[in-house]
């Protein structure tokens, strides 16, 4: 009702690309100048059902990294602001100063990660191949 939208941001991603098997932030490993490749949705490789949106390889900065960002289909804002905005606000690197707040005030106690890994290892069918409690309890 305010004209807001979400948009999901990531550094990292497991997503490739069907026709060369890279990783889909590989599109950006020659531009030396602040580019977009999107909605790249269908060159994916693997089930669309778990993409948020339409998907988006950015590059914010000259000297920035390559960044996945998912819009909803639907935007009332068109993507091209968004990464405008998003380049605005952008640090060294090109990381967002949003996503660098997020990642220094986002604590979890170990219980909370012990809960999250095991929800993680319940809805995706995973594995665990370390033990988290030598990481989180060393003695």
């Amino acid at each position: 009702n305010n004209n807001n939208i979400v948009a999901a941001i990531s550094k990292e991603t497991s997503l490739v690309l069907s026709q060369s098997g890279k990783g889909i932030l590989s599109l950006c490993d020659f531009d030396t100048e602040p580019v977009y490749y999107g909605p790249i949705n269908k060159f994916i490789q693997g089930d669309s059902s778990r993409y948020l949106g339409d998907v988006y390889v950015v590059k914010l900065t000259p000297n920035g990294e390559a960044f996945r960002i998912d819009i909803p289909p639907n935007s009332i804002i068109p993507p091209q602001e968004i990464f405008g905005l998003l380049s605005y606000t952008s640090g060294d690197y090109g990381y967002p100063d949003e996503l660098k707040l997020a990642h220094m005030t986002s604590v979890h106690s170990s219980i909370e990660a012990i809960e999250l890994q095991a929800a993680a290892v319940r809805n995706f069918n995973l594995r665990i191949q370390e033990s988290i409690r030598k990481k989180l309890f060393p003695i």
